[in-house]
């Protein structure tokens, strides 16, 4: 179950041949965060997403950046785990702000 997030925002991506994840999933994937997927090699295309590249293809698309289907799983893991490490931290300090809270308050009851 993937998080909705704004990861992809402004990243439209091109698949071109079989990846795997399939073009489909990574279709899923750019749409539920935030990103684009073009049916089309058009100028509004960020990434070109491939396994294999013939040499001519890749000669024709020299201007063009290029990367494998695992880029995009392996940075929405990386993104994902790193706003979820943010969100515990966040909890973790509330946490810890309210534990010196409480403490103060029982130091107030202490007997000296």
């Amino acid at each position: 179950n993937m998080l909705n997030t704004k990861i992809f925002d402004q990243i439209g991506i091109y698949v071109l041949g079989y990846t795997n994840p399939t073009a489909i999933e990574l279709k899923s994937i750019m749409l539920k965060n935030g990103g684009l997927f073009y049916e089309y090699l058009t100028d509004k295309v960020t990434y070109i997403i491939a396994s294999n590249l013939a040499r001519s293809k890749a000669i024709m698309l020299k201007n063009k950046t290029i990367v494998r289907p695992e880029w995009i799983v392996d940075w929405l893991v990386f993104k994902t785990s790193f706003i979820l490490f943010k969100k515990i931290k966040l909890v973790y300090l509330f946490l810890l702000v309210l534990d010196i809270m409480e403490f103060d308050k029982l130091k107030k009851y202490r007997v000296e």
